[in-house]
C-alpha cells in the first residue's frame, strides 16, 4: 500500500504537460530513475536505491520531494554525510517546510549535533505557531505538516528527557494531546521520565495507562514489572509476567526470569515448570540448563543435574560450564565420564589452570597416580605459586610412596608460608606415620594447631606422632581430645585401637575399632585388627562388647517424634494407618492414629513402667484382644530399644557360626547388621516365658545419621500370626548432651 500511494504520489508531482519537449523529456528520465529507486528500495536495496535517487536528482535538481526521499533513505542506511547534503538542499529548495525542517534536525541528532537537532526540532513548533506549514484546511499539506509537527513534538521530548526532563515531560504531555491515537508510548515516555527521576508510584501509574490504551504494548507491561520488582513487590510483578506470557508464551527470556523470581521466593517446583517451558522452546539454552542443573543439585540429584547440564549449548564455549558438568558426574559415581568431560575441556582450553587441576584430581581419583602427577606438574609448569597444585601433587606423591618428592613440595609450600597449617599437619603426619624425622614432625603439626587449635584432624596426628615416638598414654589423652572434636573419624579411632593395644586394655581397643570400622566398613585391615582383639577376649566379654556397642552407636535418646505409616496385619487380615509418633524418656511411648486432615483419632500410650491404654477401632476378623496384646508387646519393645533398656541384658555371650553371628542374653537375642557395628534385629531368648507376652521378633532397616548416631527409619514387629510396621519420616530427634 506504501508504494502504491508513493507512486501515485509521484506520478501526481511529474505529470506536467505544460512543459517543453526537451524538459518532459528530462523529467521523464528523472521520473524513471525515481521510480526504479522506489522499487529498489522496496526490494531492500538500498545501495541501488541511494544511486537512482542521485541519478534522478541530476536531471531534476529542483525536485524537494525526492530530496526529501533519498535524505530519508541515507540516514537510514547511515550515510549521515550524505544525508546532511540531501537534507540541506531539500531546506534550500523550500525553506518554510516543517518535513524539510523536521529532517534537518534528525540527520544532525544522528551526527550527535543535540543543540542543532533541538533547534530545528523547536522550529518545527514555531511553523505552527506561526500558521505556516500546518493548515487547519483540509488537503494532503496540512496533513503532511501535522505529521511533521508530531515528529517533532515526540523528537524534542526524547531528545531533551536525559537532560531537561521536566520540560520533556511537558512536551510528551501536549503530543499526548494532539494525538490520542499513540497514547499507549506517550504515557510510555512519560513513565520512563517519572521512573528515572525516583517517581515509582507516578510511573507505574502511567505505565497501567499504556497499557490501558494499547493491551499490546509489551514494553510498558515489562517495565511495569520491573518497577513492582524494584519496590520487592514480587507478586505483583509475576502478575505482569504472567499476563506477558499469555500473548508470548515461547518468550525463553522472560520465562528463565520468572523461574527465577520463583526460586528466589523458594518455589521450586513452579520455578522448574518454567525452567522447562524454556528448554522446550530451545532444548540447548545455557540458562534453561542451568537453572534445571542448580535445582537438581540443590536436592542432591546429581544425576538429572548432570543430564540437564549435558543439553547445554554453552559447554562449547564456557570453561565453567564443562567444569560444573564434570562435577555432577563425579557426585553421581560417574567419575570416568566427569574425566572425560575435563580430557575434552582441557584439548579446547589447554591454558585454563583450573581445568587442568581438575583434571589431575580426577585422574588421582582413579588411581591414575602418574596421570594425575604429570597434570599437577603441568599446572605448576604455567604458575608456579598454585599452591593447591602442589599441595596435590605432594599427596600424590605420599600415596604413591614416593615420600622424598612429596616432602620436596610440601617444603616448597612452607617456603613460601611458614604458617600454612594444611601443610604442616600433612607433612608431620606423613613422616609421623612412616617413624621418619619424628621431631620435627611433631614440631610441626604442633604449630600447625598453633593456628587451629581445634582442628580435630590435627590433634589426631599429634597423638599418633607421640605415640610413635613412644609416649603411648600422652598419645591416648591426646587420640582421645581429637575423638570428642571429630567422633565419626575412622582415622581416630584406630589410632585408638593401636594405642590401647600396646596398654593391654584390650576392650577399649575393640570398641576403638568397632567404631572406626562403623564409619569406614570396607576397610579389611580394621576387621583383622578386631578379630586380633577378639583372639584375646571370652564369648562373654565379646558379647557385652556388643551391647555396649550398640548403645553407644544408638546414643541416648531424650526424645523422639515422627510420622509414621503403620502396616501389618493378623492372619489373613490387613491394616494400614497414617500416625504420629513419639517417644519421652524414660518411659512414654504414644502413638496416635490419623483422620482426615491429620486429626488424632485412636490412641495407644505406654506410660511408667507397665501402664498401657489403647484407644484403637475393631478391625473385622482381628480378635481385639489379640490386636491389644501384640501391639503392647510390640509398644514395649519398641520402647525398651529407645530407651536403652534392651542394652541392659546380663549374661551376654557372643555366638558365631559358619554363616551367622549373634549375641546371645538369657531375655534377648541379638543380630548384628553386615558390618558388625549396628543392631539389625533382636528377640526373646529361649528363656523367656509365656508370662512375657508374645514372642515378637524387631528388625530395624534404613539408619539414618543423626548427631553421630545411628537411627532405623524402620522398626517391624513379627510374631507367631502377627506383623506390625512402623515407617518413620520426617524424623525429630534429640540426643543426651546435645542442644
Amino acid at each position: 500500500m506504501k508504494l502504491r500511494r508513493t507512486l501515485a504520489l509521484a506520478a501526481a508531482l511529474f505529470a506536467a504537460p505544460f512543459l517543453g519537449r526537451a524538459a518532459q523529456a528530462s523529467t521523464k528520465a528523472s521520473y524513471m530513475h525515481y521510480l526504479k529507486a522506489l522499487l529498489l528500495a522496496n526490494q531492500g536495496s538500498h545501495e541501488g536505491a541511494l544511486k537512482e535517487y542521485e541519478e534522478a536528482l541530476e536531471l531534476d535538481p529542483q525536485s524537494a520531494f525526492m530530496y526529501q526521499q533519498a535524505a530519508e533513505l541515507a540516514l537510514q542506511m547511515g550515510r549521515l554525510d550524505k544525508a546532511r547534503e540531501l537534507a540541506d538542499r531539500f531546506l534550500k529548495l523550500d525553506p518554510g517546510n516543517p518535513d524539510a525542517v523536521l529532517l534537518e534536525g534528525n540527520v544532525a541528532w544522528a551526527q550527535g549535533d543535540l543543540p542543532a537537532a533541538q533547534a530545528s526540532f523547536e522550529r518545527v513548533l514555531e511553523l505552527k505557531g506561526e500558521g505556516r506549514g500546518v493548515k487547519v484546511s483540509t488537503g494532503a499539506a496540512a496533513a503532511e505538516g501535522n505529521g511533521a509537527y508530531k515528529q517533532a513534538l515526540f523528537a524534542l521530548a526524547n531528545l531533551l528527557s536525559a537532560e531537561s526532563p521536566e520540560k520533556a515531560k511537558k512536551y510528551f504531555e501536549q503530543y499526548l494531546i494532539d494525538n490520542p491515537d499513540n497514547a499507549s508510548e506517550a504515557e510510555y515516555q512519560i513513565a520512563l521520565i517519572e521512573q528515572r527521576e525516583g517517581r515509582l508510584d507516578s510511573a507505574a501509574e502511567h505505565l497501567k495507562e499504556a497499557v490501558r490504551c494499547s493491551p499490546d504494548n509489551a514494553q510498558a507491561r515489562f517495565a511495569l514489572a520491573q518497577i513492582y520488582e524494584t519496590k520487592r513487590d514480587t507478586e505483583a510483578a509475576l502478575g505482569v509476567y504472567m499476563e506477558i506470557l499469555q500473548s508470548d508464551p515461547r518468550n525463553i527470556a522472560l520465562l528463565n526470569h520468572v523461574g527465577e523470581l520463583f526460586f528466589l521466593r523458594g518455589e521450586s517446583a513452579k520455578a522448574r515448570e518454567h525452567f522447562l517451558r524454556a528448554k522446550g522452546v530451545l532444548r540447548d539454552h545455557p540458562a534453561a540448563c542451568l537453572w534445571l542443573a542448580l535445582l537438581a543439585e540443590q536436592e542432591r540429584d546429581f544425576a538429572s543435574a548432570a543430564k540437564a547440564l549435558e543439553d547445554s549449548a554453552a559447554l562449547k564455549d564456557d570453561a565453567s560450564v564443562n567444569l560444573r558438568l564434570s562435577y555432577y558426574f563425579t557426585q553421581a559415581g560417574r567419575l570416568k565420564d566427569a574425566v572425560g568431560v575435563l580430557e575434552s575441556a582441557h584439548r579446547k582450553w589447554p591454558d585454563s589452570e583450573e581445568i587442568a587441576y581438575f583434571l589431575a584430581l580426577g585422574y588421582d581419583d582413579m588411581k591414575l597416580a602418574s596421570k594425575a602427577a604429570e597434570m599437577m606438574l603441568e599446572v605448576l609448569k604455567a604458575n608456579p605459586e598454585h599452591r593447591d597444585a602442589r599441595f596435590q601433587l605432594g599427596a600424590i606423591y605420599e600415596r604413591g610412596g614416593r615420600i622424598a618428592e612429596a616432602e620436596a613440595q610440601f617444603r616448597e609450600i612452607l617456603k613460601r608460608n611458614a604458617l600454612d597449617a594444611p601443610a604442616l599437619n600433612y607433612l608431620g603426619y606423613s613422616l609421623a606415620d612412616r617413624g621418619m624425622k619424628l621431631e620435627e614432625a611433631e614440631e610441626m603439626i604442633r604449630r600447625a594447631l598453633d593456628v587451629d587449635p581445634k582442628n580435630g584432624a590435627y590433634r589426631d596426628s599429634l597423638g599418633w606422632v607421640i605415640y610413635k615416638r613412644g609416649n603411648v598414654r600422652d598419645a591416648i589423652a591426646e587420640l582421645k581430645a581429637a575423638s570428642k572434636l571429630l567422633p565419626e573419624d575412622e582415622a581416630i579411632w584406630d589410632h585408638l585401637g593401636e594405642a590401647y593395644m600396646v596398654v593391654g586394655d584390650t576392650y577399649t581397643a575393640w570398641m576403638s575399632w568397632k567404631l572406626a570400622s562403623s564409619a569406614a566398613p570396607k576397610r579389611p585391615d580394621l576387621a583383622k585388627k578386631i578379630g586380633k582383639a577378639e583372639s584375646r577376649l571370652s564369648s562373654e566379654e565379646i558379647g557385652a562388647l556388643y551391647l555396649k556397642l550398640f548403645a553407644r552407636l544408638r546414643g541416648t535418646i531424650q526424645s523422639l517424634g515422627a510420622v509414621c505409616l503403620i502396616e501389618g496385619g493378623a492372619g489373613s487380615k490387613t491394616l494400614e494407618f497414617r500416625g504420629l509418633l513419639r517417644y519421652q524418656a524414660p518411659n512414654e511411648l504414644r502413638v496416635e492414629i490419623l483422620g482426615p486432615l491429620f486429626v488424632p483419632i485412636f490412641h495407644a500410650v505406654l506410660s511408667g513402667e507397665d501402664a498401657f491404654e489403647m484407644d484403637v477401632p475393631r478391625i473385622d476378623g482381628i480378635p481385639p484382644d489379640l490386636l491389644r496384646d501384640h501391639l503392647y508387646a510390640a509398644l514395649t519393645l519398641l520402647r525398651d530399644y529407645l530407651s536403652g533398656k534392651v542394652f541392659a541384658q546380663i549374661g551376654a555371650a557372643y555366638r558365631k557360626t559358619w554363616r551367622s553371628q549373634w549375641i546371645e542374653t538369657p531375655g534377648l537375642i541379638f543380630y548384628p547388621d553386615e558390618t558388625q557395628t549396628q543392631l539389625a534385629a533382636l528377640k526373646p531368648g529361649e528363656d523367656a516365658g509365656a508370662a512375657a507376652g508374645p514372642r515378637l521378633k524387631l528388625s530395624l532397616e534404613r539408619f539414618q545419621r543423626r548427631d553421630g548416631h545411628g537411627i532405623p527409619a524402620v522398626f517391624r514387629f513379627e510374631g507367631k500370626g502377627f506383623s506390625i510396621e512402623f515407617k518413620l519420616s520426617e524424623v525429630a530427634v534429640r540426643f543426651k548432651g546435645s542442644q
